[in-house]
């Protein structure tokens, strides 16, 4: 299943979003050995997957104190820094939260982030298997 159709599973109501962040989302995932729900999850947490009115950056990724703006470019180096963390870090939760708090594995300060994130991405896993 798509992300598309995934989040479409879970809410209905965003039949017609675009597709081209969602894409980007894919590719980036799948480049980068990270699961495709738990990428998502962090964009959606950051941006609503570029459906929040005025986002800053796909995936909240920031360089040098400004956003990201390109969606492929987001959503790549958002996937190559989870997948760093969790190769540092040992776990998605841990590895979220470093990717909150600027690369503090399991700090405290990016657990309730991760928390949230963590749960999201288990709906998605869910939606994207069609259970």
């Amino acid at each position: 299943m798509t992300l598309a159709a995934a989040l479409l599973a879970l809410w209905p109501w965003l039949a017609g979003v675009p597709v081209e962040p969602l894409r980007a989302v894919e590719v980036a995932a799948a480049d980068y050995g990270v699961p495709l729900d738990v990428l998502a999850a962090v964009c959606w947490h950051e941006s609503r997957l570029s459906l929040a009115p005025r986002y800053a950056s796909l995936c909240g990724v920031r360089v040098g104190h400004r956003y990201v703006r390109d969606d492929g470019q987001s959503a790549t180096i958002a996937a190559r820094t989870l997948a760093r963390a969790h190769a540092r870090c040992g776990t998605w939760l841990r590895a979220v939260a470093a990717y909150r708090a600027d690369g503090h594995c399991g700090a405290a300060a990016g657990l309730p982030y991760a928390a949230r994130v963590v749960a999201l991405a288990g709906r998605l896993r869910r939606a994207l298997r069609g259970s």
